[in-house]
């Protein structure tokens, strides 16, 4: 006596499919292989350094160059003693990897901190401040970027990023910022301008070095 074949639904194929799929992923994810979520991949950055746990305070969509649209973006994480900037970008084979990354220690010095980031080996090209305020008297952070063209040339100009506790990501009595320095093009001498130098000032105090070019 022949039985007779049960044949599946197309629901049913379905629901098998995505079952099976569902259960690749959490197995691979629990081999840690795949992280199929941005936190991990910023987790696994800061065990390099020794910084875990790493805590997300604020994401972003980056600026990006022309050309094709990437799933990107920007984060800033810290943990007691750290900051951490990093790009991430999504792999359909690996799932969320950091592709670069800038790290501001934070148990030298007082508040505010703030550091640099400019992802120049991938698709964006502005040039990132990032940076944490403490302090309840600090009001504003304001930073000076100063251009040059890249190849001969004294030609320079400046642009002002100014940033405000208003406007800014609070937490726990702190506040948050990760934002691109303004683009700067002479219409004049029709040259593309390099970023050279950035100084911070908090309200409009004395100025310091954040970064400066082979400085």
């Amino acid at each position: 006596m022949s039985r007779k074949k049960h044949v599946l639904t197309r629901r049913q194929r379905a629901l098998r499919q995505g079952l099976t799929l569902a259960v690749l992923i959490l197995l691979v994810s629990l081999l840690h292989l795949y992280r199929p979520l941005p936190g991990q991949a910023l987790q696994a950055e800061g065990d390099l350094y020794g910084l875990a746990p790493l805590q997300t305070v604020l994401t972003v969509q980056p600026e990006e160059t022309d050309g094709p649209p990437r799933l990107g973006r920007l984060c800033l994480a810290e943990n007691d003693g750290a900051l951490m900037a990093a790009t991430l970008e999504f792999r359909p084979l690996s799932g969320w990897e950091v592709t670069m990354d800038e790290v501001v220690d934070c148990t030298k010095g007082s508040s505010p901190q703030c550091g640099f980031f400019r992802p120049s080996q991938s698709a964006y090209s502005y040039a990132y401040v990032f940076g944490r305020v403490d302090d309840p008297d600090v009001k504003e952070i304001s930073f000076r970027g100063v251009y040059r063209p890249y190849y001969g040339n004294s030609y320079e100009e400046e642009a002002v990023l100014t940033i405000r506790r208003e406007t800014a990501v609070g937490r726990d009595g702190a506040w948050y910022f990760l934002t691109p320095l303004p683009e700067v093009f002479s219409q004049q001498l029709q040259l593309d301008l390099g970023l050279y130098a950035v100084w911070w000032s908090a309200d409009g105090g004395e100025e310091a070095v954040l970064w400066e070019l082979n400085g």
